[in-house]
């Protein structure tokens, strides 16, 4: 049994939670890495 075919919903959320803050959550990391290389070179 696939784990794709027993756990459909977690497909079905995933690709909701792409679609609606996919470009979100990308900003937001991209944010951060930038935050910390900030704070590193500081240190």
């Amino acid at each position: 049994m696939r784990k794709e075919q027993s756990r459909p919903y977690l497909r079905n959320v995933l690709t909701l939670f792409n679609k609606t803050k996919g470009m979100r959550v990308i900003t937001t990391a991209a944010n951060n890495a930038v935050y910390l290389n900030k704070r590193r070179s500081h240190l």
